[in-house]
Formats: C-alpha cells, sequence, structure tokens
C-alpha cells in the first residue's frame, strides 16, 4: 500500500521555490526495514548496506522508512536533481544535507546525517564562494553536473586541470552501481575512486 510521505505536500513548493525548479513526478513509498531492503537489494546494494538507512531514491521513486519521517525534506531534494546519479556522491549527499538544513523550518522535518559529506561540502562551497541554494540550483538545471561544477571551479582558480579532467573526478556513480559506504574513501578497502579523487584533488577531509 503506498501513503504519502511526511508533510510532502509542504515539502514539494518549498524545494521548487528554493531551486527554481519543477520536480519530476515521482511515488513515495513509506516502508519497513525488511522493505528498504528489499528495494536496496534489488539496486545491487548488499544486505549488509541497507543498515540503518532511512531514505533512499531510484529513478521515479522515493522511499522513506516509516520510523523516520524526517528524511523526507532530503530525499526530496535528491528527486529535485541533487543526487548520485548525477554528479559525485560525496558532494550530492553533502549538498542535500545542506540545503536540507536550510529548508527544514522545524526539528521534526530534517535530522543531520552524513557528517563527513557536510563536513567536505561545508568546506567545499567555501572555497567557491557560494552558498548550497546557490550550486543546488546549478545542479539541477544542469544537463551535465559534473561539468558545470568542473566549470565552477576552473573559474575559481582552483585547479590547473581541464574542465574535462575535474570533471572526471565530480562523476556521479553508474545506473545500479552502488557507492554507498559509511567511510571516507582514504579509509576503505576498495575506493569509490570518483570520490577519491575528489578529495585528493582539493586535499579536503584526508585524515
Amino acid at each position: 500500500m503506498i501513503k504519502r510521505c511526511y508533510k510532502e505536500k509542504e515539502f514539494i513548493p518549498r524545494i521548487e521555490q528554493a531551486l527554481n525548479i519543477k520536480i519530476p513526478p515521482y511515488t513515495c513509498h513509506v516502508v519497513d526495514q525488511s522493505g528498504m531492503t528489499k528495494v536496496m537489494s534489488g539496486a545491487g546494494w548488499s544486505k549488509k548496506d541497507t543498515n540503518g538507512v532511512v531514505g533512499f531514491h531510484l529513478d521515479e521513486n522515493v522511499y522513506v522508512l516509516k520510523s523516520a519521517d524526517w528524511t523526507t525534506l532530503h530525499e526530496l531534494i535528491h528527486r529535485a536533481g541533487v543526487n548520485a546519479d548525477r554528479i559525485n556522491r560525496v558532494l550530492a549527499e553533502g549538498l542535500t544535507e545542506l540545503i536540507a538544513s536550510a529548508l527544514k523550518k522545524g526539528k521534526d522535518e530534517h535530522r543531520a546525517t552524513y557528517p563527513k559529506e557536510r563536513k567536505w561540502t561545508t568546506s567545499f562551497l567555501k572555497k567557491i564562494k557560494m552558498s548550497p541554494l546557490e550550486l543546488g540550483k546549478i545542479i539541477v538545471h544542469s544537463h551535465n553536473p559534473p561539468i558545470a561544477v568542473a566549470e565552477i571551479i576552473s573559474a575559481k582558480g582552483l585547479s590547473k586541470k581541464s574542465i574535462p579532467n575535474i570533471a572526471r573526478s565530480l562523476v556521479a556513480q553508474g545506473k545500479n552501481e552502488p557507492s554507498f559506504n559509511l567511510s571516507t574513501p582514504t579509509k576503505i578497502s576498495r575506493p569509490d575512486y570518483p570520490a577519491y579523487a575528489f578529495f585528493v584533488l582539493f586535499g579536503v577531509g584526508l585524515t
């Protein structure tokens, strides 16, 4: 049975106004842990990787754990176009978190997650002198987000590499190719190489 997600009707116009975009059609599903595991496993994630996940965005579907209404805003921002299917996962999750924090109107609407991604993205935004919503608008309106962000990096003089080379470090995850991890890319045995390259490029977050 499909149930409307928490404050869905309130969040959509708020996101659309903030990012100046019309969110594509979608269906929001409220699921239990077994339902979340089933959906994520079907998209290539291991059962272990699904533990603790409270929200998931896959194509035109948004999944929210029934015990975590507060993740709805985060997932709908993904649906608006800030997600790892369009740009590097570290930036996608960190920026989504910062946008959600900017748009929430109460503690019930968002809880901070992805601390490492938030920290890295906050530092990156300072380097390019942009707010989360400013960069979010560019990403959701771009047909090629990695190139769009690479152009910003180049224009700010933050890298001497060519725009195509910078963009390669911003590449999104492949279709049904999980890049979910709970560690920084430098600490996992099989690095998410696009994210790792992105960290090395700017020398941020490496510990």
